[in-house]
């Protein structure tokens, strides 16, 4: 029997990028649905794409009854291409990325070549179309990774641990810790044996709980730089959070989840990340009118 194959893609607020990464995959021989989750957009995004399902019966569409964040909303998705659709494999996908059939393809084959049955993820790698360097896999984040995140000016000084060498790059495919959730296919079997993504976060490290449970449970993570796809990163996140405190404090509430669940953190380690928030988002809010005062000095020069 054929396996089956769904993409999840997470709308809030984006119908603009939805449409388009709808428009080019869903003919992809290799989809054999498209479900789309709109979480309780505002913008009236979800009744376009509600229309836009209509055209084909590869689209799905889903109304989330409230927003509860990336884990939530790509949980709603996943378990209903699983539950509904009966697919084997789910590819969860950021609606500012862009990919090709064949990378889609190149991923699909990793799994139908791995005789253990263990591979539990798998992703081609991230071209940054954006100022943001984000990696396309990195090593699981420890207490002192962590405390790092909040300082981010230290990080930028000391540089980041759990960064993988470029010359992994150079390979065909990577055993990894963690791969980035812009663009990630799951076995579905896998996916519902961990619980999916640990909904207790609205937004950030969802990956990295999902990787730890993965490995827990004898899997693991496959990075291909062989392959690559487009991420446009923040387009939907920069239009509802604006503010660079928010973004920060919602990045802290997820760290500080994660290192209490899945690190056993105690309580003066967690007032340790704590004081880290606070002293790294003030540095580098500080640091950033510096700099943005600087740039306006030599233009007017």
């Amino acid at each position: 029997m054929r396996e089956k194959h769904s993409a999840v893609i997470l709308n809030y607020n984006d119908y603009s990028s939805c449409e388009k990464l709808i428009r080019q995959i869903v003919g992809y021989r290799c989809i054999d649905s498209v479900v789309v989750v709109d979480n309780c957009s505002q913008d009236g995004s979800g009744e376009k794409l509600k229309k836009l399902a209509g055209e084909s019966e590869k689209i799905h569409y889903i109304a989330a009854e409230k927003n509860g964040g990336y884990s939530r909303g790509n949980n709603l998705g996943c378990f209903y291409a699983a539950d509904e659709l009966g697919a084997d494999y789910i590819t969860i996908v950021n609606p500012d990325v862009c990919f090709s059939e064949k990378t889609m393809e190149m991923v699909l084959t990793a799994f139908r070549r791995d005789r253990s049955g263990k591979l539990g993820a798998a992703a081609p790698y991230m071209r940054c179309r954006s100022d943001v360097d984000l990696p396309s896999a990195w090593r699981q984040p420890d207490y002192v990774d962590c405390i790092l995140s909040e300082l981010i000016i230290a990080r930028r000084l000391i540089g980041d641990r759990t960064r993988y060498p470029l010359a992994i790059m150079n390979k065909r495919a990577v055993k990894v810790d963690v791969l980035a959730g812009s663009m990630i296919t799951v076995r579905t079997s896998a996916f519902r044996e961990v619980g999916g993504f640990d909904e207790n976060t609205f937004l950030y490290y969802e990956e990295n709980i999902l990787a730890k449970r993965l490995r827990e449970n004898g899997y693991f993570s496959l990075l291909l730089p062989c392959v690559q796809y487009d991420h446009f990163h923040s387009v939907s996140i920069d239009r509802t959070y604006k503010s660079v405190r928010a973004k920060f404090r919602l990045a802290y509430k997820s760290r500080k989840y994660y290192v209490r669940s899945c690190l056993g953190a105690n309580w003066p380690e967690l007032l340790l990340l704590y004081l880290a928030y606070v002293i790294g988002t003030n540095d580098y809010i500080i640091a950033d009118k510096l700099r943005k005062f600087i740039k306006r000095r030599r233009e007017k020069s």
